[in-house]
């Protein structure tokens, strides 16, 4: 069971941690299965809370199957990020997670076959969103199937009926409810087991069906200019630290930050590429024709009600860090819209001086 003595950090919102991207990825491993860059985009924000790591080479390994002990590790930081706001917050919760049931009168499994690095994950999942083979049994090392892999997280609560726990949902049903809703790649889950990139899209993809049935943010109080300028301050702070010039915020820049933003929301999708705008350049270069064959970048955000939370998210993002606090940039252009359904769309755009 998710033992709820074990929580003890404050809970925010799931999706104030996740959704987050940077304008240009770094290169992940590919999937064979799967549409090219699909796999790798809804990795990215896995990755910049920690939830998927590398091997020790930084590879994610994307086309390899997962494990059930993989799955638990993976299930375990995804609740875990509801209670950590840092990349740093995270890492503690897992130390204090291992440290919890290292005490064996913590554990509530009978399972005689779990590997120490997987136990406390085990532990943590075990009952109401992982069992066992059998009662002695968990067999961590067998693979989990896409019924499997469905079934956990339609469990785990990404959809609105259900809820958590074993009520509501069996792995009957479990691939055909997570295709109605859009979770499935475009050509399907095609092998008898789930791959670590098909995990990534069924997540990424749950988490964007909640962002718009589920009010998952606190409506903002601040107005646009204050949630812009808070953004700014903390930019600009951030860049003074490194020795690095202040950016400015242009006005033609913010109002296709802005643009970007609503589309997110009246199209409902989360990515660069806008089906109205184009890539991020095309759009600034059309809005802001002074930027013109200049350097433009993008990081984008969705969930997250004040710009203290989003430039946290930002800041311990490796791709989103380095748009911040890249040094030819000069000005940035800052847009936020609030969804009815609850979650923020953030937009900052960056481009090179002088213009």
């Amino acid at each position: 069971m998710r033992n709820s003595s074990f929580l003890r950090l404050p809970a925010i919102a799931l999706l104030s941690a996740l959704l987050a991207f940077a304008v240009a990825p770094a290169s992940l491993a590919e999937s064979e299965d799967i549409p090219d860059g699909l796999a790798e985009a809804a990795a990215e924000y896995l990755v910049l809370w920690g939830v998927m790591q590398g091997d020790e080479n930084g590879n994610l390994n994307l086309d390899k199957g997962m494990t059930r002990a993989e799955l638990a590790v993976f299930l375990t930081r995804l609740d875990a990020i509801s209670y950590s706001t840092t990349i740093g917050g995270l890492s503690q919760w897992e130390e204090a997670l291992r440290e919890y049931f290292a005490v064996p009168e913590k554990r509530v499994s009978a399972f005689v076959d779990l590997p120490a690095w997987a136990l406390p994950y085990i532990e943590y999942c075990y009952d109401d969103l992982m069992q066992g083979v059998s009662a002695d049994r968990f067999d961590p090392q067998a693979s989990v199937s896409p019924k499997m892999a469905c079934a956990t997280l339609l469990r785990y609560g990404l959809n609105t009926k259900g809820g958590d726990g074993f009520d509501g949902w069996d792995y009957d049903d479990s691939i055909e409810t997570a295709r109605d809703m859009g979770w499935l790649p475009e050509n399907g889950l095609g092998g008898a087991t789930i791959t670590r990139g098909e995990m990534a899209i069924l997540t990424e993809r749950g988490f964007a069906y909640r962002a718009t049935t589920v009010d998952c943010s606190v409506p903002p109080t601040m107005s646009l200019e204050e949630m812009r300028n808070g953004v700014l301050q903390r930019v600009n702070a951030a860049r003074e630290n490194e020795g690095l010039p202040e950016l400015k915020m242009l006005p033609e820049l913010n109002e296709s930050a802005q643009l970007k933003a609503q589309d997110l929301l009246d199209n409902n999708y989360f990515a660069h590429e806008s089906p109205t705008y184009g890539s991020p350049a095309e759009m600034v270069w059309s809005l802001v024709p002074r930027t013109r064959g200049f350097g433009v970048g993008e990081n984008i955000a969705l969930g997250q009600s004040t710009p203290q939370t989003v430039m946290s998210a930002w800041m311990g993002s490796t791709g989103h860090r380095a748009n911040i606090l890249h040094e030819a940039y000069a000005y940035i252009g800052i847009g936020a819209v609030h969804g009815p359904n609850g979650g923020t769309r953030w937009v900052q755009q960056f481009a090179v001086g002088p213009v």
